[in-house]
């Protein structure tokens, strides 16, 4: 929760981390920012550690939609 609590609290405009089942999208919703687990494939997974290889994805976390969009720009 530390990286959606950091980008609610305006210490980071936006945050990486990995989500497999929920882990970035959930804590997004309890500090009322946006996270996004995006399709398979259209962010590298290159050193993260694999848990379970067909759901590990990289998401991001932002206070908003426009922010969020300018990770993938």
């Amino acid at each position: 929760m530390g990286s959606a609590a950091s980008v609610s609290a305006n210490m980071a405009a936006i945050s990486i981390g990995s989500d497999t089942g929920g882990s970035v999208r959930q804590p997004s919703s309890f500090c009322k920012t946006v996270g996004m687990k995006p399709t398979y494939g259209s962010i590298s997974r290159f050193g993260m550690s694999s848990m379970a290889n067909t759901f590990d994805q990289p998401g991001v976390i932002a206070n908003d939609v426009r922010d969020l969009a300018m990770m993938f720009t």
